[in-house]
């Protein structure tokens, strides 16, 4: 069973998170919209409201950790590329500094 994350709760996020939540994988669902995030939290446990452009926050709900992350956001170009550049970006911190950990004890 995977986890996926789903950023972006609208008419394909939220069929999206629900289709894979039935096929019995886990769904992390981020939206900065309580209305969408109180539509969707009855199907999803795992439901937050946040602003994804924001690394810490997404580092929080434990989004950089997964391997698969939707990001539908299809009205906002702008977010969505920020959303995927602190993706990234906290992805590689994450890395830089597991790779610091293990060099000090080679």
């Amino acid at each position: 069973m995977r986890t996926y994350a789903i950023i972006g709760i609208g008419h394909f996020g939220y069929h999206m998170a629900i289709g894979l939540a039935e096929q019995g994988h886990n769904v992390i669902a981020i939206d900065s919209s309580p209305e969408k995030i109180k539509s969707i939290s009855s199907f999803i446990e795992n439901a937050y409201i946040l602003d994804s452009t924001n690394e810490k926050a997404l580092k929080e709900a434990g989004v950089v950790e997964l391997d698969v992350v939707i990001v539908s956001m299809g009205k906002n170009i702008e977010s969505s590329i920020l959303t995927v550049q602190a993706i990234v970006t906290g992805k590689q911190i994450g890395r830089a500094s597991c790779r610091e950990r293990v060099s000090q004890y080679v």
